[in-house]
């Protein structure tokens, strides 16, 4: 339960900031086995999804297709 009288500081004094970096609200899934997951977990280690990303970006802005 709420506290009745708020807080008269939420939204001025605190506030969350992402500095200059765009925040990411979209999502983009891609379904594959347990065992590709596990070896693209162990090969990128514990930062595997952002490494992705910048795979995935850095691809199709060199327009490289993949078979």
């Amino acid at each position: 339960m709420a506290r009745p009288g708020g807080n008269p500081d939420f939204g001025t004094k605190y506030k969350f900031t992402n500095g200059d970096k765009p925040i990411k609200t979209k999502v983009l899934g891609i379904r594959m086995t347990p065992e590709e997951l596990k070896q693209i977990k162990d090969f990128f280690g514990s930062d595997y999804s952002q490494k992705c990303r910048d795979i995935l970006l850095q691809t199709s802005m060199n327009q490289t297709t993949i078979k």
